[in-house]
């Protein structure tokens, strides 16, 4: 009955064409006023559906609405209106094509509709379906401008502004007459509104009322304003300034431009920037400064507020960069200059001194004007201008200027500290001085940072020889906060007061005073009390020979007499050496001075009570004393050839109570070990001639003997000693009895008493098995000497016993440390056994009982690998002791014959045999047994496979010469005997060797004496 045909979509264009539908009259009665109001507007409901969906028939459009045109009166209820409204726009989206007249039929329903000011939303959305949102206005174009001006009226939204802009683009000539009033209802609502979606639509349709060249002049001025206004909103900076471009672009541009600036002249806008605090307020009123910039327009007297306003503005962290781009342009233009002058003004007059933001922002705009990363070099002012301003605003006391103007001049020294005058370096330094004045005051680390960074860069320009100022001035503020500063900026301000310390320059040994005073004994970093040291010594060295009194009465000895007790290592160790170098070349009554405080630092760390610091570690470095020590083993070389000859006797006593102080308080650390090593070296090396006097090798090895030191104290006291008697006892252990006054004051006693007393205390209490060989080894060469120790009372005796006990103590390897791999008892007697051999000499000065001790010990040694050093120290005793050892050789002759016949032990003990033939009387009343034994320690030596032609012969020798002396009773039983030796060795086959080698005569005298097996 309805003939309902298939569905249609809802384009306007189908691919074929759809049929039409039919509207009954039972629709149409169920639609009219008959029916109750619901049952109507379901119905209504059913026809919106097929409006949209199927193309009504001719005519059945106006019947459907003449069945419900009742339902628009004013008294029915609002849902017979809303129903109605949603009809007519199903109507016109479903059949809109084909209503022809009856568009403006609908509209002027919704235009004219009751009351005015309801039903806003469902209206709109009939007329947006009607117009097709705005572009379509057929039938409708002589009521179009009234609804747009009713609607703003009562329902001025985002969605009528969405139509609005459609409609002035597509319909703008319908429009002309009533723009003026539009535009100016749009900018009142960007004005109040704050609807962001309100604000955006109405500035597109303010886009398209301006692009589409509608805007009216009279309007310019509100549109120009609202446009101000709403750049504010960050959301729509952007669009804002789009829509102005183009407005500047039409034929009202200039009339815009000039409106702005009208404005501006109210100070509107720099009053915006000042007292706003609202960032979009802010960026927006920039855009309009820079659009006037940019147009040449801005008036001169309105140069100071807006040099003010951008002053201030650029404080602002997210508006520096443009407010400094906007800076640039005013300064390009032909009142650039002027804008230097400005702020040069403000910062110089009171009336701004307190405004810290006002003095920063101008300082920032003219250092990056003038010297920046983009200064404009069409501005002739340089900074000799512009600086002494700079100074003005240092009365702000604020530290934000203060920093700013830090990086500013910063800034301009590194970019063109080269080319800076004197004058404009003078007007810096004032800067710098105030700047440096003013952190002592401010908390500020940062401010603090960038000072000592500013000072820092003209230090560069220094170093280069790039800078021009006043070297005096800026190094007295360097000076001012030398505490602070690192230490290459101390170093160099050291090195340039070092140029005016010389003779030439008043008041130059009070100028070195304060220099050594402040970085040397007031400061606490090393290198910088070392670079002073340096110095010292520099000056010392260079004007020693005319100021050397004056240097070391106004300078060392205040500065450095209580460097012992410095805390710092390496200073304490170059002020020793810078000591012992003047000391070694002082010859006045300085020198003692000078000694007393090198004494003080070689003895610190010995004479310390704490247990702790007395057995220093190993790792403990003790360079100070070392440089002490070996300092004054130099001066004592050097005072030995020089006047007066008290100085050599000083240090020769300094360094040997200072030797008792390592063993007094057990000083075992490898620093003291190496003291050690060396001053026993020196004093080994030791020597006198005949006329007594001292002498010491010098480094290329050559001996000369000093004029003015002697090892004994004169005539008087030598003809004592001459008068002591043979063998009587050496003088008691004990610490040396002071030497006499000399007899002359140009010679020195230096009795070599007190380094052999110190000597006997380094074999009995040494642990270093380094020291320990070194003194042993030399000191067998330095006893040779014996005006060298008999003219002082050393203990020779004492010493013979030390060396007897190191021989025979077992235990004498558990006290050495440092001792090689594989080291053994053997090793100490090795060293010990050639000095024994040396004291032999001293019989006379030894007692019998120790000579008897000595000859015992050596005896001992036989058994071991010191053998043979043991014979040829016998060999020794039988020249020098005859009396000990006539008692004691037939049971040493029997000792011998234990030693195997060896190459080492040849030479010897046939040297030994030989020696003792020439001596009739130690062996006259030998018997038989001891004959025997020596034809037995001398037979096997003849064996020409085993030994060579010399010990061969002089075994030969032996033989002959023992056959010779021995009593003629005895020859005949001898010659058996020998001749059987002579057998078994000398006419041994070379090829058989090994078991005939063994032949010992002394297995033939068995039975006449104890039995002596060979000994391996």
């Amino acid at each position: 009955m309805f003939g309902l045909g298939p569905t249609r979509p809802h384009s306007k264009q189908t691919e074929s064409k759809p049929s039409e539908f039919i509207i009954t009259l039972d629709i149409l009665m169920e639609l009219t006023p008959e029916y109750g109001l619901h049952h109507r507007i379901r119905v209504i409901n059913h026809v919106c559906d097929l409006a949209k969906s199927k193309k009504f028939e001719e005519h059945a459009v106006e019947a459907v609405w003449k069945a419900v045109e009742d339902m628009m009166q004013p008294e029915q209820p609002p849902e017979a209106h809303h129903a109605v409204l949603v009809l007519l726009r199903a109507i016109i989206q479903g059949q809109g094509e084909r209503l022809g007249p009856l568009r403006a039929y609908f509209f002027k329903i919704i235009l004219d509709y009751q009351p005015s000011n309801e039903d806003l939303a469902e209206r709109l959305e009939v007329f947006k379906s009607l117009t097709e949102n705005g572009k379509d206005i057929t039938y409708l174009e002589e009521e179009i401008a009234r609804f747009v001006l009713l609607w703003m009226d009562i329902g001025l939204s985002s969605d009528f502004l969405h139509v609005l802009v459609n409609l002035v683009k597509f319909n703008s000539c319908y429009l002309d007459e009533n723009v003026s009033l539009m535009v100016q209802k749009i900018c009142l609502l960007c004005n109040r509104t704050t609807s962001s979606t309100d604000i955006e639509v109405a500035l597109q349709v303010l886009d398209a009322v301006v692009c589409y060249n509608c805007l009216p002049s009279d309007s310019l001025t509100v549109f120009i304003i609202t446009l101000c206004r709403t750049v504010n909103v960050k959301e729509f900076c952007e669009s804002c300034w789009k829509l102005m471009r183009k407005v500047l672009g039409t034929h009202l541009g200039h009339s815009a431009i000039y409106t702005m600036c009208r404005i501006m002249e109210e100070r509107k806008i720099c009053l915006l920037c000042n007292r706003t605090t609202s960032s979009t307020d802010i960026e927006v009123a920039l855009q309009v400064l820079d659009a006037v910039v940019c147009y040449n327009c801005l008036p001169s007297d309105s140069l100071t507020v807006f040099i003010i306003t951008l002053c201030r503005t650029v404080n602002v962290k997210e508006f520096c960069e443009s407010c400094w781009k906007l800076m640039r342009k005013v300064l390009g233009t032909h009142l650039g200059h002027s804008a230097i002058y400005t702020m040069c003004r403000i910062m110089e007059e009171r009336v701004y001194s307190e405004d810290a933001a006002l003095l920063r922002g101008a300082v920032f705009f003219v250092g990056m004007a003038l010297w920046g990363a983009h200064r404009l070099p069409a501005l002739k002012n340089t900074p000799t201008l512009v600086l002494p301003s700079f100074y003005k605003a240092m009365s702000c006391t604020n530290e934000v200027v203060f920093y700013e103007i830090v990086l500013s001049i910063t800034r301009l020294i590194k970019k063109y500290g080269r080319e800076l005058l004197v004058v404009t370096w003078d007007i810096l330094l004032s800067i710098i001085e105030k700047l440096l004045q003013q952190i002592q005051t401010m908390g500020s680390p940062d401010l603090k940072v960038i000072v000592y960074e500013l000072l820092s860069t003209v230090e560069e320009l220094y170093e280069q020889n790039d800078f021009h100022g006043s070297s005096q001035r800026f190094f007295s503020l360097v000076e001012k906060c030398a505490d602070k500063r690192p230490d290459a900026s101390v170093l160099t301000l050291i090195s340039y007061r070092a140029q005016s310390i010389q003779p030439a320059k008043d008041g130059w040994l009070q100028n070195l005073l304060k220099l050594t005073e402040k970085f040397f004994r007031n400061e606490s970093r090393t290198v910088i009390r070392i670079k002073v040291l340096h110095i010292l010594s520099f000056v010392l060295s260079t004007n020693r020979q005319l100021y050397e009194e004056e240097l070391i009465e106004v300078v060392v000895i205040p500065q450095l007499g209580q460097i012992a007790e410095d805390r710092d290592l390496s200073v304490r160790k170059q002020a020793t050496q810078l000591l012992v170098d003047l000391a070694e070349g002082c010859s006045t009554h300085h020198f003692s001075s000078l000694l007393d405080i090198i004494e003080k630092v070689a003895s610190r760390p010995l004479t310390c009570s704490v247990e702790g610091e007395r057995e220093l570690s190993v790792e403990s470095p003790m360079e100070d004393v070392r440089t002490a020590i070996l300092g004054l083993l130099d001066i004592l070389q050097s005072k030995l050839y020089s006047l007066p000859a008290s100085h050599a006797s000083r240090v020769y006593e300094l360094l040997i109570s200072h030797l008792q102080l390592h063993y007094k308080n057990k000083y075992y650390s490898a620093t003291g070990s190496s003291i050690r090593l060396k001053v026993f070296d020196f004093l080994l090396m030791m020597r006198a001639d005949s006329l007594h006097r001292l002498g010491v090798p010098n480094k290329d090895g050559v001996l000369r003997f000093s004029p003015y030191c002697h090892c004994d104290v004169g005539e008087s006291e030598k003809r004592v000693t001459d008068k002591k008697p043979t063998g009587t006892v050496s003088p008691p252990t004990g610490s040396p009895t002071p030497a006499a006054p000399p007899s002359s004051i140009r010679t020195a006693y230096l009795p070599y008493s007190l380094a052999f007393s110190v000597l006997l205390q380094c074999l009995k209490m040494e642990n270093d098995w380094k020291v320990l060989k070194l003194v042993l080894d030399k000191m067998s060469c330095t006893i040779q000497y014996k005006v060298l120790v008999l003219t002082s009372p050393c203990n020779i005796d004492h010493l013979c016993s030390t060396l007897c006990s190191m021989v025979t103590d077992r235990l004498i390897s558990e006290r050495l440390k440092k001792t090689p791999d594989g080291f053994s008892l053997t090793d100490v007697q090795l060293a010990a056994v050639p000095v024994l051999t040396a004291l032999t000499s001293y019989h006379s000065y030894l007692e019998q009982s120790r000579q008897r001790e000595l000859v015992q010990c050596l005896e001992k040694g036989l058994i071991y690998r010191c053998a043979k050093q043991c014979v040829v120290a016998l060999t020794m005793c039988t020249v020098e002791m005859p009396d000990i050892m006539i008692k004691l050789l037939p049971a040493l002759i029997v000792k011998l014959t234990h030693i195997s016949a060896t190459v080492a032990m040849a030479s010897p003990m046939l040297e030994f045999l030989s020696t003792l033939v020439r001596l009739p009387h130690l062996y006259a009343n030998f018997v038989a047994e001891q004959y025997v034994s020596v034809f037995a320690i001398s037979l096997p030596y003849t064996n020409p496979s085993k030994f060579n032609q010399y010990i061969v012969s002089l075994a030969h020798h032996v033989i002959a010469m023992w056959f010779i002396r021995c009593r003629l009773p005895f020859r005949k039983d001898f010659v058996q005997y020998i001749t059987k030796g002579l057998r078994s060795n000398a006419l041994l086959p070379f090829d058989d060797t090994h078991e005939q080698s063994s032949f010992r005569a002394r297995s033939h005298v068995s039975s006449t004496t104890a039995t002596l097996g060979p000994r391996d």
